[in-house]
Formats: structure tokens, sequence, C-alpha cells
């Protein structure tokens, strides 16, 4: 895999081809950057081909969450369930997840968000049982 290292001010920076474009045809690379020695980069750099080889690499995508969910409802979940367990599903997502998270980037929502939500759909439930 190509890659080489640039200093730029003071901070070390390592690039790595990641492969082609399908569409056309040209390289892609990716730059890695803020690294206080070249030592540093290297070894970083060595982590990312170990990454991009064994398939765990994955590069960051700006889409929404609710694009990718109507996606997901439409290519795998609405082939695959059942249609009560689909229409259940797609009543969830609308109602509850999408104003939750809709315009966000998938890559901005974190863990604790995720678990706020839920916890919040347990107080409801538990509210609901009270009333």
């Amino acid at each position: 895999m190509k890659r080489h290292f640039v200093k730029r001010g003071s901070k070390w920076t390592f690039i790595l081809d990641i492969g082609r474009d399908e569409k056309t045809g040209k390289r892609k690379q990716k730059w890695f950057s803020g690294y206080k020695t070249k030592k540093e980069a290297e070894k970083a750099c060595a982590e990312m081909i170990a990454q991009i080889e064994n398939g765990k690499y994955f590069k960051e995508s700006k889409i929404t969450f609710k694009d990718f969910i109507q996606e997901w409802l439409k290519t795998v979940a609405k082939p695959t369930l059942r249609a009560t367990t689909y229409t259940g599903y797609k009543s969830a997502i609308q109602s509850r997840l999408i104003p939750a998270f809709g315009n966000k980037k998938l890559i901005d929502i974190k863990p604790v968000q995720v678990m706020k939500f839920y916890s919040s759909l347990l107080d409801e439930e538990i509210s609901e049982e009270f009333v």
C-alpha cells in the first residue's frame, strides 16, 4: 500500500492510498494528520494499514440517520421481514427514531445519546403504567 509522510508546520501527516474510485478509476487518498513526531505518524500509519487490510477501516460518511434508516427499511427490512413486523418497525422509526435522530449525521450520534433516548422511552412506559 502506497504511503508517504509530510511535515506540515510543526506536525507530521501521512497520506495513504486507500483504493480506486469505482467511477473514475482515479486513486483515492486519505490524509491523517496531527502527529508530533514522524515516529508517531509511522506507528499510526502501520495501525491504519492493518485496519484497512483486515477490513476494519470504514470511511466516514456524511449520511444522516434519516437517510440511512429509510434506505435500511427499503433494502434490508422490507425484503426480509414479515409485513406486520415491517409495519411495526416503520411506525416506530417514523414516530420515535426520526424525530430524535433524523437530521444528525450517523458519525455524530454517540452511544450516550442513544442511552439517553432509550432511557426516555423507559420513563415514558413507566409513567404510562401509573396513569
